[in-house]
């Protein structure tokens, strides 16, 4: 345990100081050598647009329709695999080659799938999260067909000697089983999700912050760019945690 706490320690310290050694050279460089520059804006002009987005873009509404339209597709994907979780295992079981055929939809670029959503539904915010919605399911759909493998003969004999069959086999020792793989999909799929919605409302000028990093492409709002860059990068990692911290509580038995 102490060695675990050390180990943490200095790592948090390893990373703090390449983060501040990071910041140092960005402020020297861009501040004081390089001020006027197509790489990266300046530090006190990048500090000013953190601040000034909020307002000049209305970032508060456009960043709550798109973490709505990310994080709800995400939750109700999952509420929807796990309602569904019986027939589907059933389906996948007794007809997964033809579902595997599939798969090649994955080969197609996202950006296809964005501009068809916007020619089928334009400006349309449920369009939106019903594009996130599919892609999260049909996302969840195939890592669990990748991982009914994963389910032994060893499960299977157990819940034959238990005398478990029909919907509680699939419901519970199927289920069960795959959990893990389940919500490690959800962690792949979540940058994934917002590259996905991003794209979508910058092609369809949605509302969202898609929409934002168009209009200040428009205004040649260089610094607005890193503005929402690092807005949005914050949102993934919150994000991230959050999954994970759910993780650990619904998956207890990996911990």
């Amino acid at each position: 345990m102490i060695k675990l706490l050390t180990e943490n320690k200095t790592l948090l310290i390893t990373r703090a100081k390449f983060g501040f050694t990071i910041l140092f050279v960005y402020v020297t460089l861009f501040e004081l050598v390089l001020p006027v520059n197509k790489i990266l804006p300046r530090p006190t002009l990048l500090w000013e647009s953190l601040l000034s987005v909020w307002k000049d873009y209305n970032l508060i509404f456009e960043l709550s329709v798109t973490t709505l339209v990310v994080y709800s597709s995400i939750i109700i994907g999952y509420l929807l695999v796990w309602l569904t979780r019986i027939p589907m295992f059933k389906l996948l079981s007794y007809f997964g080659d033809g579902f595997s055929n599939m798969r090649i939809f994955r080969y197609f670029p996202a950006f296809f799938y964005a501009v068809i959503f916007a020619f089928w539904f334009p400006e349309s915010i449920t369009a939106e999260f019903f594009f996130a919605l599919v892609a999260v399911t049909f996302y969840m759909i195939v890592s669990i067909k990748e991982n009914l493998e994963t389910i032994t003969d060893s499960h299977l004999v157990v819940a034959n000697n238990l005398k478990i069959s029909g919907k509680k086999l699939f419901g519970e020792i199927f289920w069960k089983n795959l959990q893990p793989a389940v919500f490690n999909s959800i962690l792949k799929i979540h940058y994934f999700v917002w590259i996905l919605i991003l794209v979508f409302e910058y092609v369809g000028d949605y509302a969202g912050l898609g929409h934002v990093y168009n209009q200040a492409l428009v205004y040649n709002d260089f610094a607005g760019l890193f503005s929402l860059a690092i807005y949005i990068a914050l949102l993934i990692w919150f994000g991230d945690s959050v999954i994970k911290f759910t993780k650990s509580k619904i998956i207890y038995w990996e911990n």
